[in-house]
């Protein structure tokens, strides 16, 4: 980039920074501006050269836009500014499958061969023993970080899902929590075959338009026509690629849109199941039945719902997605007994950051329920010896030991990213506990919150690593 194209960013940058957007609703009252002040000041401190937040609180939706597009070709963002939402896109999907469910045409507790005759991963008694729910929250328990690019056809989603086949398991089906992108391309592929549609025609017809969401997206042919952001990473921020999800992966992290449509889409999950016009898209006891606890996930107060994460901030209940593309973080909480949400999405990897603190920021501003950080116990000696060891799934390696009065965490990765490369190792962590067996961030910028946990076997031992993922222990 020629000087001048970085002066005109850096300029951008600084004034779109201190000038942002003005909300379309009523002004912004003193929480929202603390909020505001704060996405600022952590914009700063991460270098995110771009976010856009929004809040539906009382019926009222206040949004506001910070920083440039791209520190490239820096255009102002604005609160119609596209953003990938990554991993949300998945409660779309769970939406899709309980209109079926609905109707009749998908069984929840049905293994997944009933609608898939041909669904099979690597091990036999996995492939004729998973259900439809497993593929929802998350307990296939197969390998799930699956990225493929088999084409760019409507049949990506059933190539995606034969070359499932390779997939090694980490546990049995329904045995434990362990994050599952494959699982919902299986899903994905459900809903193609129930209704004889693309995945993305279908979850068109029977969510986006339903809901009137207008302004939520599959394809770069469509997002390019719009103002959109690109990913970006490092502390000195660079423009990183590629762009797009691939076509087989959009059942589990494929939409790209605004914070207005993701709140217009969390209003209608905290109401009654109809939409704009009155018409009924869900009962509202299926909504509920989304949000309601399945499976215990990691942490004492974490619970998975149908394709909803669930949790508790003091007395309040909450249930929410992340999503995680090529450089863009996104984020949607919901709190349905106030009727409340936030939305933040941000077009760098250290977005992550950003958005653990402003949703810190928001349930104490607005509900004032500080996040209180876990405090750290002290573990030395035998009793952190018991932990070291090496940790396996089918794409990567953790291999953990002890350091001083903390454990190291060193992960290698073995599946090739989509330029056919195997990334690099990330830098050791070290990590303390908060209580037994559970991991707490001891350094760095999330530094005193909850990382993860080991889980014990029938005899009592240590058997394996979740750190959203499941790793099997292998010494």
């Amino acid at each position: 980039m020629s000087l001048r194209h970085r002066v005109v960013a850096a300029l951008t940058l600084v004034v779109a920074l201190l000038v942002t957007a003005v909300a379309r609703q009523a002004p912004a009252d003193a929480r929202f501006e603390k909020i505001a002040a704060l996405v600022q000041a952590q914009m700063a401190a991460h270098s995110v050269p771009g976010v856009a937040i929004g809040i539906l609180d009382e019926g009222r939706v206040t949004t506001r836009a910070f920083g440039v597009t791209n520190i490239d070709h820096p255009l102002p963002v604005t609160d119609d500014t596209l953003f990938q939402i990554g991993s949300i896109s998945k409660t779309f999907t769970g939406t899709a499958i309980m209109r079926l469910v609905e109707q009749g045409k998908v069984e929840l507790t049905a293994p997944l061969r009933r609608y898939l005759p041909e669904f099979r991963v690597k091990d036999a008694d996995a492939s004729a023993r998973a259900t439809v729910q497993d593929t929802l929250t998350h307990m296939g328990g197969w390998e799930g970080d699956f990225f493929d690019d088999p084409s760019s056809g409507d049949d990506a989603l059933q190539r995606q899902v034969a070359g499932m086949a390779t997939l090694e398991q980490t546990g049995k089906p329904g045995e434990m929590w362990g994050y599952n992108n494959a699982g919902f391309y299986a899903a994905g592929r459900v809903i193609e075959v129930i209704t004889g549609q693309p995945f993305e025609k279908a979850l068109k017809a029977g969510v986006l338009d339903p809901l009137g969401l207008e302004t939520a997206y599959f394809f770069p042919a469509d997002v390019m026509t719009h103002r959109f952001v690109v990913g970006h990473a490092g502390a000195k921020p660079r423009v990183i690629g590629p762009w797009p999800v691939p076509r087989a992966a959009n059942a589990a992290g494929g939409i790209t849109t605004n914070v207005a449509t993701m709140l217009k889409y969390a209003a209608f999950h905290m109401g009654d199941g109809t939409n704009a016009k009155g018409e009924r898209v869900l009962a509202a006891a299926t909504l509920q039945r989304m949000r309601s606890p399945i499976v215990p996930k990691a942490g004492s107060d974490l619970a998975m719902g149908l394709t909803w994460h669930l949790g508790k901030a003091g007395n309040l209940e909450f249930a929410e997605h992340g999503g995680g593309t090529n450089g863009q973080i996104s984020h949607l909480r919901l709190v349905p007994s106030r009727r409340f949400a936030l939305a933040i999405v941000t077009n760098s990897g250290a977005g992550s950051n950003l958005n653990a603190a402003v949703l810190r920021a928001v349930m104490d501003t607005y509900f004032g329920v500080p996040d209180v950080l876990p405090e750290r116990i002290t573990v030395t000696g035998n009793d952190l010896a018991e932990y070291a060891g090496t940790f396996r799934r089918q794409f990567a390696d953790v291999v953990i030991s002890v350091d001083g009065d903390a454990l190291k965490l060193e992960t290698t990765p073995k599946m090739p990213g989509l330029d056919g490369r195997v990334p690099p190792a990330g830098p050791p962590m070290r990590l303390g506990f908060y209580a037994k067996d559970k991991l707490l961030r001891i350094e760095g910028p999330q530094k005193g919150t909850p990382f993860g946990e080991f889980v014990r076997g029938p005899d009592g031992k240590v058997a394996w690593l979740r750190m959203s993922r499941i790793l099997r222990r292998v010494n």
